[in-house]
């Protein structure tokens, strides 16, 4: 079992969040009011009711997120299209690796939080699996009862049978004595067909409650509320990284963060506001979960089978031995008629040991020994339902279902679940969003490895020693000129003027190179007249269309 605070006990959990407020509806446009919690009541559908109060409480969550989302795409659309331009590239690409540092750090907070949603997963269906065993366990303890009582029920017709076949007998009282037997015999077989009938209504209501077929028909929906958001995280972290280590593309970077980061974090939101509802709900039921099943007891509408469980007073069958088995106190509807059962057994076997010692004390007649012999195994089978319908094993069972699997391990797991599901959208995927805005705006400004070679052999054809490593001809990393930055690095940080490098017509495709004012030309001539203002000793740069290159 596990607990959000004491291991095992979950009872300031229920009581924390029973006592949250309820938001309901009221006539009228964007009426609501806060209410206290509502009596758990599973069929009030009704308009202010109580399943209208959980929904809409724990659709606040998602109301509110959704509002700061919007207000978030719009910036992050300003950020992408027409806000925050800055003219120097050098300082874009030195941030870049500081802002691509704080993404990841988000992004991965957002991923170890999420992650942190299987511990609440686990409690769900630890609690779950605790409800479905205590509900075979009950099941398996009162089946065995109602078999053996059907089983001796029919005993009386031998009982009877074997009444007719004795033998005639001289003494006086002998007609009276048998009649009485037979009598006594019929008794005991209407007692022991109460039992039965009693344990199959008894069995009746717990099965028709339908308690393990709801958990398992909503065991797929659980396990997608939880897997779909995670699952979500797991693949905008793995385009990021695409995005940001090997291709560096800002259009996928935008696409991840403006397009399905929103849609995650819609995603998480509803999720979290069913983990919140599940909550509410398991908690005004574990405030007082006797009332709940007796409540659930005295209301023949919610069970399948005709039999009468309860009257206006709330005194029925059903409702009587549900309010045993939970308390341990008051009289057992069962007990009391195997009590009865027992008590004629014991006068009939009185009678018969009196008829015995008067009519067969030799115990010659065959009926006779069959009279014995059945009475022996009506008494033991009699034993065996009487011990299958103590209070204590039934209640224990009722205490490690409710107090430890419902109220303790589930309550907890969904609590946990909410719990990372919101703080994995607010504040860290939030704040992941606002730094990816930073970075894709720095990736045009950082050269690619084709660029950077493409770079280096356009120095070396125009006779510059860069002392890049890209440098085929000559490894010598002489970077001994120019306070020790090579012509290439002076290229990169002296263009606090200068555009974006991968624009459409960038450094690469220069037709023409100016060092130490003597024109070298490259492949082609220069179509254009073009300025040329010198940046460096040896390195120039050339301004084309109004941007300089």
């Amino acid at each position: 079992m596990m607990s959000l605070f004491i291991f095992g006990n979950a009872t300031s959990l229920v009581k924390l969040l029973h006592n949250t407020p309820r938001l309901v509806a009221r006539p009228g446009f964007l009426n609501f009011r806060w209410i206290k919690a509502l009596p758990f009541n599973p069929t009030d559908t009704s308009e202010g009711g109580y399943w209208e109060s959980i929904i809409i409480t724990s659709l606040l969550p998602a109301i509110l997120g959704i509002s700061v989302l919007l207000l978030l795409s719009l910036w992050a659309y300003c950020r992408a299209i027409c806000c925050c331009k800055t003219k120097s590239r050098r300082k874009l690409r030195d941030s870049y690796k500081c802002h691509v540092r704080v993404m990841y750090f988000f992004l991965v907070g957002t991923i170890l939080i999420a992650s942190l949603g299987f511990l609440g997963d686990i409690a769900v269906d630890t609690g779950f699996a605790d409800i479905e065993n205590g509900v075979i366990n009950v099941t398996n303890l009162l089946t065995p009862a109602k078999n053996i009582a059907i089983k001796t029920s029919v005993l009386d017709d031998g009982m009877l049978k074997n009444l007719h076949n004795v033998k005639s007998c001289p003494w006086p009282q002998a007609d009276k004595e048998l009649g009485e037997m037979k009598i006594e015999a019929t008794h005991f077989g209407h007692s022991l067909d109460d039992i039965a009938i009693s344990t199959k209504n008894t069995i009746s209501f717990i099965l028709n409650l339908d308690i393990n077929s709801f958990l398992n028909k909503y065991a797929l929906d659980r396990r997608i509320v939880f897997g779909l958001p995670l699952a979500f995280i797991l693949v905008i972290g793995a385009i990021t990284y695409i995005a940001t280590s090997c291709i560096r593309s800002k259009y996928m970077l935008r696409f991840t963060f403006i397009c399905l980061t929103p849609l995650c974090i819609l995603i998480l939101l509803f999720a979290a506001s069913f983990e919140i509802g599940a909550s509410l709900t398991l908690s005004d039921i574990c405030i007082d979960p006797q009332k709940v099943a007796l409540t659930l007891a005295s209301s023949p509408q919610d069970l399948k089978q005709p039999f009468t469980i309860g009257d206006n007073d709330n005194h029925g069958l059903i409702y009587d031995e549900v309010k045993y088995y939970l308390t341990c106190t008051g009289t057992n509807p069962i007990r009391d008629k195997v009590i009865k059962a027992n008590n004629t057994i014991l006068g009939f076997q009185l009678k018969l040991n009196v008829w015995v010692e008067f009519c067969d004390p030799d115990k010659a007649d065959p009926a006779v020994t069959n009279l014995i012999n059945e009475l022996e195994s009506a008494i033991d089978q009699l034993n065996q339902v009487n011990t299958l319908i103590e209070c204590k094993a039934i209640n224990d069972i009722w205490n490690n279902v409710v107090r430890g699997g419902l109220c303790d391990s589930a309550i907890s797991g969904f609590t946990i679940l909410s719990i990372t599901q919101t703080f994995s959208t607010f504040p860290w995927l939030f704040l992941c969003t606002i730094a990816a805005s930073f970075v894709w705006r720095r990736i045009p400004y950082l050269p690619n490895e084709n660029e950077r070679r493409r770079l280096s052999n356009l120095l070396e054809d125009a006779g510059i020693n860069d002392g890049d490593h890209y440098d085929d001809d000559n490894n010598n990393n002489n970077n001994n000129m120019n306070n020790g930055l090579t012509p290439y690095e002076l290229l990169l940080n002296n263009d606090d003027n200068l555009g974006p490098i991968n624009n459409s017509r960038n450094i690469t495709d220069y037709e023409s190179i100016y060092v130490n004012n003597e024109s070298r030309t490259r492949r082609e001539q220069v179509e254009n007249d073009d300025v040329v203002v010198p940046i460096a000793t040896n390195v120039v740069a050339i301004q084309e269309n109004g941007q300089w290159y």
